[in-house]
């Protein structure tokens, strides 16, 4: 009797071994199975330096529009390359997903770029067009950009993409003071041998090709009049504000300067800038002001931080002159 129960202890714990080792065998199988399976890429809402904070390094994110993703091909890795993905935000929970074809990633870690907000037109990451312009539409947004890549997998598929301004911003804060005409400005010419009007960008490398003629930038910006400059009359001030292809050598680190105002093209021709470099990611601000007989440059060129989540703003916010 006794060699019977010890038997029987026997069998239970043998079956009590089996079964663990049936589920060792089941939990390998499942790892196996996550590690090779495909998962959708996912987006958190891409974040931006946050002009109203105090802090530089405090994000502010977007949670509207759509975004551009690009996957890079990787053979040795089992990626084939996708461009120009359209992925959107759902607003209850700021994820943003594609919204025809998924990037789908394995375990091993995928290259992804990323730009907001999404242009159909935008065929590959490595000619990405870019244009100096005027704006006044407020659907006209800045175009930003991730300076480096994510490396998502199927077991990290979220990514947050940090995004930088691709242009500089000049601001010219015009005002009239001794001249009595109108003040129609009909063009205005910012000109250095660098300046480019239209160029492609590399996303993947960070680089920028002019495509066509150097030298100036030139543009229309509709002010049909300017009021005589009150100090405590904000409308007063004309601002324009100019997004521009981003230069690293500013010959003399000075542009010329042509205002067309009433039919008369008037003309600085040193302004002097504060390095030889147009910065993406800065703003320039320019304050003029219309005499009789020209117009002057009343105070040196501000550079400062661009930091403000531009592509959530039009393009001519108001701006104090100063």
């Amino acid at each position: 009797m006794h060699y019977i129960k010890i038997k029987m202890k026997l069998t239970l714990v043998f079956s009590a071994i089996a079964l663990c080792l049936v589920g060792c065998s089941n939990e390998d199988e499942s790892s196996v199975k996550n590690d090779h399976s495909l998962v959708p890429l996912a987006v958190n809402s891409p974040s931006f330096l946050d002009v109203e904070s105090a802090a530089p390094s405090t994000k502010a994110s977007v949670s509207k529009g759509s975004l551009g993703v690009f996957l890079i091909a990787d053979v040795s890795k089992g990626y084939v390359g996708q461009n120009n993905v359209q992925y959107s935000c759902n607003p209850s929970t700021e994820l943003w997903s594609a919204t025809s074809s998924k990037i789908l990633l394995n375990n091993n870690p995928a290259k992804v770029y990323g730009y907001y907000p999404y242009d159909a037109t935008i065929a590959n990451a490595t000619d990405v067009p870019l244009t100096s312009r005027w704006s006044n539409q407020l659907n006209d947004f800045d175009l930003c950009y991730t300076k480096g890549s994510s490396s998502p997998t199927n077991i990290s598929p979220v990514v947050t993409f940090a995004m930088s301004h691709v242009y500089a911003k000049v601001i010219l804060n015009i005002k009239k003071m001794s001249y009595t005409g109108l003040a129609t400005i009909s063009e205005i010419t910012i000109a250095n041998p660098s300046i480019m009007t239209n160029a492609k960008l590399n996303m993947l490398n960070n680089t920028i090709t002019p495509s066509g003629a150097l030298g100036k930038f030139v543009f229309n910006p509709f002010i049909t009049s300017i009021s005589t400059y009150a100090p405590d009359n904000q409308s007063t001030v004309a601002v324009v504000e100019v997004l521009m292809i981003p230069v690293d050598n500013l010959l003399n680190s000075s542009v010329s300067l042509s205002l067309n105002v009433d039919g008369d093209v008037r003309t600085t021709n040193a302004v002097a800038m504060p390095s030889s470099k147009l910065e993406a990611n800065k703003k320039y601000v320019i304050n003029i002001s219309i005499e009789g007989n020209g117009f002057n440059i009343t105070s040196p060129v501000k550079c400062e931080d661009w930091n403000e989540v531009g592509i959530l703003a039009p393009i001519l916010p108001t701006r104090p002159f100063n």
